[in-house]
């Protein structure tokens, strides 16, 4: 029994790890790559609360969040909770950090207009590069810094566009008003954007600020991929979920 228990404790430790790495590029909101997006199906309250985060969070000239990520590995009758918790900082137009303040596989980023610096705890390793002048150039193709933000926040780049409604969108074939619930004492709406591999629910506040409270990616095609290839990971039912909460728009971000 102790040792099925660390085994799925280790097993716990490498789906996280994969999917805070990026090596699951499909956690990424916006797929890279696909130019050719078909017309999106979106019910008309969908598509009235993502232009009006798009207006508000396109218009911000600095934001911090703090941001919870919460992974739930089940493997029979055993069940393992991993969480990591950091900082998301960002100042128009190029200086960006997430700081990693609590856990074992998410990356720290900091991008001060000079330089861009990441950390990767599991290896202990920095890696250096020029900043780039945008924002939008860290998530090019192939960029790390991209990568690395989007394993600990999978819509960093959305939250740092000028347009986040275009980023949010692309991909997606439907999106699915679901209704409103209470999240952390504030009224948020709850939708749902349908994507090939992955669907995402997303809870944006009510009123004049449409922030982003929570979203929560649904694995279940995901995973069904992955067991087709290993059998044995056949028993795991994963969930995963990430909380932005403490939000503090047009603030000072200090530059180091």
């Amino acid at each position: 029994m102790r040792e099925e228990k660390i085994h799925c404790k280790l097993q716990l430790f490498l789906i996280v790890g994969l999917l805070l790495s990026g090596t699951i590029d499909t956690l990424s909101v916006a797929q890279e790559g696909k130019t050719n997006t078909p017309k999106v199906q979106m019910d008309p309250q969908v598509e009235t609360l993502l232009r009006k985060m798009d207006a508000y969070l396109g218009n911000l000239k600095s934001f911090e969040v703090e941001v919870q990520l919460h992974v739930q590995v089940r493997r029979g009758d055993i069940q393992q909770d991993f969480r990591e918790f950091g900082v998301f900082s960002v100042a128009k137009p190029n200086r960006i950090a997430f700081v990693t303040k609590k856990g074992l596989f998410s990356p720290t980023v900091v991008c001060d207009g000079v330089f861009t610096t990441i950390y990767s705890p599991p290896n202990h390793q920095y890696l250096n590069r020029p900043a780039p002048q945008k924002l939008d150039e860290l998530f090019t193709f192939g960029a790390e810094a991209g990568s690395s933000l989007r394993s600990v926040l999978p819509i960093a780049q959305a939250l740092t566009a000028k347009k986040p409604y275009d980023v949010l969108v692309k991909g997606v074939k439907k999106g699915v008003y679901l209704g409103q619930e209470t999240l952390r004492g504030t009224a948020c709406h709850h939708l749902k954007l349908i994507q090939r591999d992955i669907d995402w629910e997303f809870w944006v506040a009510d009123g004049a600020k449409p922030i982003i409270y929570k979203i929560r990616p649904d694995l279940t095609r995901m995973l069904a991929q992955s067991r087709r290839a290993t059998p044995k990971a056949e028993q795991e039912q994963v969930t995963q979920s990430w909380e932005l909460i403490n939000w503090q728009e047009n603030v000072d971000i200090p530059a180091s």
